[in-house]
């Protein structure tokens, strides 16, 4: 203890100041300060190497040696350490053939430098080097130097957990500074008096000493002390416990600069997370830490310096033998030997240099795609954080209008003038306002859980009762979907759990919404929960589809969508499952999942019977109607109308029962109408189909579980069965992207969200008669010989072929009014006849009739765009001279006015 407190009062009495520079001859110190910055002689190097060592009989000149340890010094601070070493070696054979006893202090104190980064741990390799450099300096009388040394060898035995040789000289060189200054040499001192405090764990004197270094650094501008310290720091703080402080210090130091290599990184990363408590994220810098590149660099360094020592030894060894015995030996024996340890250690040395050379470029490529990563990672944050507010803002913006929509809805409703059917209507609509109002509310409460604004209010919750009653309002979602929903089992004794019961709602309806979505028919559901001490887990188990491996640790991150290649498109906002995390987390519990794909899914929710909240008092025992009707609000049917037993037969295939209750009313008036929940019901029902009505149109939505609307119309027009029939598509997705992908796939036509009755009364009106035009040419036409062997795919193709020409010919010219039908005949290279003829065999349609079609296609296509067009300009660009005859047709076509999608003319 006294040693340490005089150490420490010698180093506060230590003036900071320039660092003198002594015992230099004036051109050879110059030379040294010139090349210590100077990387031009580098193409020389090699060259003055094999002369300045093959030739040790030769005057030596003394600038050139200081000239070859002033590039080794700087090799050094590069961490080359093997050019370091063999410059630094060189550079003492000259230093023993001129006899410059202060070169070769400096020579032994750079390769001692280099054998204590090489050699970590408790391995003393570099102290005969340092021994020697000191020994010199002292018949020098260079203070500053053999201060130097001191600090060095207090290093040293610092690394080897040696501290009573380590305060030995590191008193020594705090005396000495005391008289010298040399500001350099008084911040390694604090570093290294730190270091052992930190290690003695006095962390509070440890991180004052690193501050006292860090100031003197800041003074004279040696800001690679600066970023050392910052590490420094960091490693105190986290020895202490204070992530958070080591955060900021390590920060600190990569702000600076400071370039960390991958291991060195992420073991700081790894404390900080283990410190924090994150296991998970702490195991995986770990990893990262421990791939294997930074050991086997030490390792493979340590072998490569350990030969090249023993060969300075040898060196060593021969040269003082040939001091003694040069007289007796001749000058052409000594050359050839020095010659031949000059290969020698050049082939050594080369091996290496090209072996650390090549660890150098794999460091070098791992550091760039670790930069690439971080600045992806920061891009998608701050991505994430815009997605976000985006959202947070527009569900604010949509409640003024929802309450706008709804306000006159309810007073519509209540009035005694409307008839059963318009009331019914509005009930489906004021339903789905208060779906959209829930969605909103799912979107505002994820914001306040992540700003730390969310509320919970404890209650005493009967559990039986609770989830019994849960299970209840669920039954008539899971009848509609033929799925069987239980609770399977419960505790047998009554427990109560006091927790926030609108956020366990929450949860569990989220859950089982989710678990009957992706249930096929006859499958089954189950809630349960189970007391374990102090906590209650509940499990919604299904009997669906599953999870694919890839996708379970994402599917409670916010917005996730998977991006499996035959999943089906199955919807959803991707927030039920974020949102029951973070209120599983704010009720002090966890929620976690498992699955086995084709087989099913187990969600497990674990929250504690009697959390200890501060600040929050309990209220009276909850009731799950109560929170129901503070909640999503349930508009009672009076079901649908039966609709006519006669007519053609339509198919509607739509997950939602909200849209297939409003679809089939407006079609139930005069369709028979069939229903199908999803993609690989609406299968079944066709393959059951026996009768002389069979469906003659199907609308589907595209994004459904099961099966998508995707695959559903893949499989139709794969089919010979039901290739036939037209497809329309309904989609909210109104992107290029995915028209295009139904187009391809042979889709007739498509509706977007929201659309009108009348929009969709024409679409399928339109449909049906073109292909009711198309079965009877079919039927009329005769059939010759050649095309009865041929197939109908390879007709079907040549045909379709055929179209696209010429509705490639059409698009080109459709701004031409002028443009008619003798023009698109002559351009396909047919008389108007065989044209005419031609497509009315592919389309069912009269020429003049396709035209039309394609222009009207186009216009709509335009006004999809959402392009600001007059309707006049909208007539002109898809080739119509009279504006009036453009929007009865355009009505007549698509059952819509284009003034609802254009601009007033001026």
């Amino acid at each position: 203890m006294l040693l340490i407190s005089l150490i420490l009062f010698r180093l506060v009495l230590i003036d900071a100041q320039n660092e003198p520079i002594t015992h230099f001859p004036s051109l050879q110190k110059a030379d040294y300060d010139t090349h210590q910055s100077d990387l031009l002689f580098q193409q020389l190097e090699s060259e003055f190497m094999w002369v300045g060592e093959a030739m040790p009989n030769v005057v030596v000149d003394s600038t050139d040696a200081w000239r070859v340890l002033a590039k080794s010094r700087n090799q050094f601070g590069l961490r080359n350490y093997q050019r370091a070493f063999k410059l630094a070696d060189s550079a003492l054979l000259m230093a023993n053939e001129s006899g410059d006893r202060e070169l070769q202090m400096r020579c032994f104190g750079t390769i001692g430098d280099i054998s204590r980064d090489v050699f970590l741990g408790h391995s003393l390799k570099a102290v005969p080097h340092h021994e020697k450099a000191l020994a010199i300096s002292k018949e020098l009388k260079d203070s500053v130097y053999i201060s130097r040394q001191l600090l060095a060898l207090a290093d040293n035995y610092l690394q080897a957990g040696r501290y009573d040789r380590f305060l030995e000289y590191l008193e020594k060189a705090a005396f000495i500074l005391n008289s010298v200054g040399a500001p350099v040499s008084q911040v390694r001192a604090r570093i290294l008096f730190g270091t052992f405090l930190s290690e003695t764990k006095d962390y509070e004197r440890s991180e004052e000493m690193f501050r006292s270094a860090m100031k003197i650094a800041t003074q004279i501008g040696r800001e690679d002390y600066v970023q050392h310290l910052y590490i420094q720091l960091c490693d105190v703080n986290l020895q202490e416990k204070k992530p958070e402080k080591a955060n900021m210090y390590l920060d600190s130091a990569l702000v600076r600069g400071l370039v960390l290599d991958e291991y060195d990184l992420n073991e700081k990363l790894y404390g900080i997370e283990k410190v924090r408590g994150n296991r998970e994220k702490a195991f995986e810098y770990l990893e990262k830490a421990y791939s294997g590149v930074g050991e086997s660099y030490l390792k493979r360094s340590a072998e490569q310096i350990a030969g090249m020592e023993a060969n300075l030894r040898t060196r060593e060894q021969l040269s003082e033998l040939k001091n003694k015995d040069h007289l007796l030996r001749s000058k052409e024996t000594t050359r050839l030997l020095l010659l031949s340890m000059v290969i020698l250690i050049s082939l050594l040395l080369a091996y290496i240099s090209y072996a650390f050379y090549r660890q150098k470029q794999d460091k070098k490529v791992l550091a760039e795609q670790l930069e690439v990563i971080s600045i992806q990672a920061d891009e998608l944050k701050k991505a994430e954080a815009q997605k976000s507010r985006f959202f947070v803002n527009v569900a604010h913006e949509l409640r003024t209008p929802i309450t706008l929509i709804l306000g006159p809805i309810s007073n519509v409703l209540n009035s005694n003038g409307i008839g059963n059917r318009q009331k019914e209507l509005l009930k489906i609509a004021l339903q789905n306002c208060y779906n959209l109002m829930n969605r909103i509310g799912d979107i505002l409460k994820l914001s306040k859980l992540e700003s730390g604004k969310m509320e919970r209010q404890k209650r005493k919750v009967p559990l039986q009762s609770f989830l019994k009653d849960l299970v209840t309002q669920f039954q008539s979602k899971a009848k509609m979907g033929e799925v069987d929903l239980s609770v399977s089992s419960l505790p047998k004794r009554a427990v109560h759990v006091h927790t926030d019961p609108v956020h366990l709602n929450t949860i569990l309806t989220n859950l089982l919404n989710n678990a009957i979505k992706f249930t096929p028919p006859g499958g089954s559901v189950s809630l349960s929960a189970e007391e374990n001490g102090d906590t209650v887990k509940f499990k919604v188990a299904d009997t669906g589809a599953g999870i694919s491996r890839e996708d379970l640790p994402k599917i409670f991150d916010r917005y996730f969508q998977t991006n499996q290649v035959n999943a089906p498109m199955e919807g959803g906002a991707g927030i039920g499952l974020a949102l029951s995390r973070e209120l599983a987390t704010l009720l002090g519990g966890k929620i976690w999942a498992s699955s086995v794909p084709g087989k099913g899914s187990s969600f497990y929710v674990e929250i504690p019977v009697s959390p200890l909240w501060e600040n929050e008092t309990e209220t009276d025992a909850v009731d799950l109607h109560d929170l129901n009707s503070e909640g999503s609000k349930e508009i009672k049917l009076e079901g649908v109308p039966l609709g006519f037993r006669k007519g053609p037969r339509v198919m509607v295939v739509e997950d939602d029962p909200g849209v297939l209750d409003f679809i089939n009313y407006i079609l139930s008036i005069k369709y028979q109408v069939v229903t199908a929940s999803n993609g690989k019901n609406a299968l079944q029902l066709l393959e059951n189909e026996h009768g002389t009505n069979p469906v003659k149109i199907i609308i589907s939505d595209i994004m459904m579980p099961q099966m998508d609307g995707y695959h559903l119309l893949e499989t139709l027009k794969s089919d010979d069965r039901w290739k036939n029939i037209p497809v329309i598509m309904l989609t909210a997705r109104a992107g290029k992207q995915d028209r295009l992908k139904a187009l391809r796939i042979g889709v007739d036509d498509y509706l977007l969200k929201p659309f009108e009755e009348d929009e969709l009364l024409a679409r399928i009106e339109n449909l049906l008669k073109n292909q009711e035009a198309r079965t009877s040419l079919q039927e009329t036409a005769p059939v010759t010989k050649q095309k009865q062997t041929l197939a109908s795919d390879d007709i079907d193709e040549k045909q379709l072929q055929w179209l696209e020409t010429v509705e490639s010919v059409v698009h080109e010219q459709i701004t031409d009014s002028n443009f008619t039908l003798d023009s698109l005949s002559e351009t396909m290279g047919l008389s108007r006849r065989q044209f005419q003829r031609r497509l009315k065999s592919a389309t069912g349609l009269t020429a003049t009739e396709y035209l039309l079609e394609l222009r009207l296609q186009k216009a709509r296509e335009l006004m999809e765009q959402e392009e600001a067009m007059t309707i006049r300009e909208l007539a002109a660009s898809v080739g119509f001279r009279d504006v009036k005859y453009f929007s009865k047709a355009f009505k007549v076509r698509f059952g819509i006015s284009p003034s609802k999608y254009t601009t007033p003319d001026n």
